[in-house]
C-alpha cells in the first residue's frame, strides 16, 4: 500500500499536475484576451485546486502507511530519497531550526 501510494503520489505530481496547470495557463491568458468565458476560468482553477488537494491525499496516505510498517517492524524506516523530505523534530517536540519556516535546509 506504501508503494501504490508513493505511485500515485508521483504520477499525480509528475503528470497530471503539471497537465492541469498548462491548461489552467492556456485558459488564463484566453481570459485575458477576451476569448473564453469566467466560468471556464473558473472550472479549471478548481480542477487545480482539487489535482493539488488528491496529491496532498496521496502524501497523507503514504505517510501513515509509512507511520503503520514503522510501528509493525518496530523502528524508523530508512528514508527514501525520492520521498518526500520530512521535518526533523527535536528531543523536546520542537521542529529543528533547518525544518522550521523560513529555516535554512
Amino acid at each position: 500500500m506504501c508503494q501504490q501510494a508513493f505511485e500515485q503520489l508521483r504520477f499525480f505530481r509528475e503528470a497530471i499536475l503539471p497537465e492541469v496547470e498548462r491548461s489552467l495557463e492556456v485558459v488564463r491568458e484566453s481570459y485575458r484576451a477576451g476569448r473564453e468565458d469566467v466560468t471556464i476560468l473558473l472550472q479549471i482553477q478548481e480542477d487545480v485546486i482539487m489535482t493539488r488537494l488528491n496529491a496532498l491525499a496521496f502524501l497523507r496516505d503514504l505517510h501513515v502507511y509509512r507511520a503503520e510498517l514503522e510501528r509493525q517492524v518496530g523502528g524508523r524506516l530508512t528514508p527514501d530519497p525520492e520521498a518526500e523530505p520530512s521535518p526533523t523534530v527535536e528531543p523536546n517536540g520542537s521542529p529543528s531550526a533547518s525544518s522550521a519556516p523560513g529555516g535554512e535546509n
